[in-house]
This record gives structure tokens, sequence and C-alpha cells, in this order.
């Protein structure tokens, strides 16, 4: 699976990958730390989504990518009410 849209961080790549994503994209933010600051603002924005990534990492206990995956999922309540009616809404189909 690939997470794309709406991934703006590293700590958004780590809840994709907590999610069951292989791949997280972030075209956009990229493109527009490009646009705003060249190559150089494009390699600033991405050593601080790697740093992000690893903070969460470190937090996490993860030590690798795939560790991601096997780590506690903590869900709001408000998400977590948006599930239990989705998937009352799939069960009925």
């Amino acid at each position: 699976m690939i997470a794309s849209g709406g991934i703006r961080s590293g700590l958004d790549v780590a809840k994709a990958f907590a999610l069951g994503a292989s791949l997280g994209g972030v075209a956009l933010p990229v493109y527009q730390a490009y646009r705003a600051g060249g190559i150089e603002g494009a390699r600033a924005f991405v050593a601080a989504l790697v740093g992000e990534l690893r903070g969460a990492m470190l937090l996490t206990g993860c030590r690798r990518l795939a560790d991601l995956r096997r780590s506690p999922i903590v869900v709001g309540p408000r998400l977590a009410a948006w599930g239990r009616v989705a998937l009352a809404g799939r069960r009925r189909s």
C-alpha cells in the first residue's frame, strides 16, 4: 500500500507505515520547498522529514521502518467513532 495525499511530515510517514503502508508519498511538500528555496530548500525539507521520522521511530522503539507495523496504534475518540460508523456501513452491504 502507498500512502499519499496529506502526508506532510515524518510523523505522517510513521503513522502511514504503522497503518500498513510500504511507501509514503510527499511530492507536494517537496515541490513547495523546491519552489521556495531551490534544490537546497528541497534538500532541507527532506532532511527535516527524515529527522522527524527518525524521532518517531526512536520514541516508539522501532529500529526499522517495518517495525512500525508492529507498534501499538492509539486511536483518538473522534477517529474511533468514525471507524465504528464506517465498519458498520460495510457490514450492512
